[in-house]
């Protein structure tokens, strides 16, 4: 089994910042690579660019079985592929990180949402760690079962495999969160906005409504719950929104993000309570500005499409108030 889905939600029940602003329906999740269907909503990686692995990885040579078996091109390409996969397969269940990257991505104090071990590598407490432990705090049974025996990933070549697949499944799952935190605001051929930017409230039922795997969703109830009571959610959630949509409006480039997120929450784990709090509430007031009157994204001029800054909450803490939360 994954992570327990209750071990990563809690919440505030007197917290002051629970109203969302100006209220629409959420609207149904976006599907930027394929159409949707309850079977493959959560699949919106492309396999084959999962598993276009370096020629170190697996790679076959055909030349004998293809000869003896009279194999034409096309068919000997299929089998080289194949062979890449199965190979690929032997290191680790790949559903069970799917489900266990979007579980912790619904964890409010993740410290940073890096997919892989180079960047942010000191951190036990990103997306790529959790994700690591969480795998190896299964019982034996289940790693003998869904994972490659230890001496075939001894050799740093077969562990530097590992972790790249590893990272290359969490990407797809944090675009997945991507997708969601820019809701009504791409444009594509296949995707008509048709609706406003969903305020807060409405952008995190979308999100525990999506986010948690099969087997693992929450009931209405418990939904209404954490996005009325679960506060630090609400601001982390809020934040990766506003660095979203900032980068979109600004055309940013699109590694940035996670990066740019990363290098804010590493400076908060270092900042006192006062410093977080001034943060919290300055960010949860730009979110209401700018997502909460039903304003269409191309209706907003893209200079409002800013995130505070660091100097700006110095400044507030610096004046001793606690801004009011708009509502």
């Amino acid at each position: 089994m994954p992570l327990s889905i209750d071990d990563l939600l809690y919440g505030d029940v007197d917290d002051p910042a629970n109203f969302g602003g100006a209220h629409h329906d959420p609207t149904t999740p976006d599907c930027h690579h394929n159409s949707c269907s309850p079977s493959d909503e959560f699949e919106t990686n492309n396999p084959n660019n999962i598993f276009d692995l370096p020629p170190n990885r697996g790679d076959v040579n055909m030349a004998g079985p293809s000869a003896s078996y009279n194999l034409s091109d096309d068919i000997t390409e299929i089998a080289k592929l194949a062979c890449k996969v199965i190979s690929v397969h032997l290191f680790v269940d790949s559903d069970f990180v799917r489900e266990t990257a979007q579980l912790i991505l619904l964890k409010p104090t993740i410290d940073a949402y890096s997919n892989n071990p180079h960047n942010d590598g000191t951190i036990p407490n990103s997306l790529f760690y959790l994700t690591l432990d969480t795998l190896d705090k299964q019982p034996d049974q289940w790693k003998e079962d869904h994972t490659a025996p230890s001496d075939v990933i001894d050799t740093l070549a077969r562990l530097a495999d590992y972790c790249r697949l590893i990272a290359d499944l969490l990407k797809y799952r944090r675009s997945y969160l991507r997708d969601m935190l820019l809701t009504n605001t791409q444009e594509t051929k296949k995707i008509k906005v048709n609706a406003p930017i969903p305020n807060r409230k409405d952008l995190l039922t979308k999100i525990y409504d999506n986010l948690p795997p099969k087997g693992h969703k929450l009931t209405e109830a418990k939904i209404a719950q954490q996005v009325k009571e679960n506060y630090a959610m609400r601001a982390q959630i809020c934040y990766c929104r506003l660095v979203m949509v900032q980068s979109l409006a600004h055309k940013s480039r699109n590694n940035s993000q996670w990066s740019d997120i990363n290098d804010r929450l590493r400076i908060l784990r270092g900042s006192s309570y006062t410093f977080q709090e001034h943060h919290s509430v300055i960010v949860l007031n730009k979110d209401f500005e700018l997502f909460s009157h039903k304003r269409y994204y191309n209706e907003i001029d893209k200079t409002e499409f800013t995130v505070p800054t660091i100097e700006e909450v110095q400044a507030s803490v610096d004046g001793g108030i606690v801004p009011a939360i708009l509502r």
